[in-house]
């Protein structure tokens, strides 16, 4: 029986030609167009590594009109050799601890035929709920988790 792969997340700039290159070649390895190709560079960005090798990589981003509001799971994604060893958590809760010291109030994201993200999404405590508006697909699944108390 092996042993799990130790992840490191580094923070990277999408902006950086090389980077955004390596982030749109590891989008493709991991949805084999199967969804819209990776286009928006826009947020923060993480590629995740198991030693050397990039494994997974992750963003997010303010949502809606009221930016420090609510931020955005814009993409996500774990090479096929690296899934099933709880990446996709780590990197969720990455990006939830960024968002709570930036001051968000929430986060949200959307899936679509994907119950492993969303089981990830759930173990991190995000819920499903009904957007105002439905900015995915219509068969898309939607999610949030409120990162600061409600107050009575």
């Amino acid at each position: 029986m092996s042993t799990a792969p130790k992840f490191k997340l580094e923070r990277v700039d999408a902006n950086d030609p090389q980077t955004w290159a390596i982030l749109v070649q590891m989008d493709h390895d991991c949805f084999n167009n199967n969804a819209p190709p990776l286009t928006d560079n826009t947020g923060e960005w993480w590629i995740a590594y198991a030693g050397e090798e990039p494994a997974g990589f992750a963003a997010i981003r303010p949502a809606g009109s009221d930016p420090k509001r609510g931020a955005y799971l814009s993409r996500s994604g774990v090479l096929p050799r690296f899934r099933g060893c709880g990446l996709q958590k780590v990197m969720i809760r990455r990006r939830l601890a960024w968002a709570k010291r930036a001051a968000f109030s929430y986060v949200i994201t959307d899936t679509m035929g994907n119950p492993a993200s969303a089981n990830s999404l759930i173990a991190c405590g995000f819920r499903m709920y009904t957007p105002p508006y439905k900015w995915s697909f219509e068969d898309a699944c939607y999610w949030r988790k409120f990162l600061v108390e409600a107050k009575a």
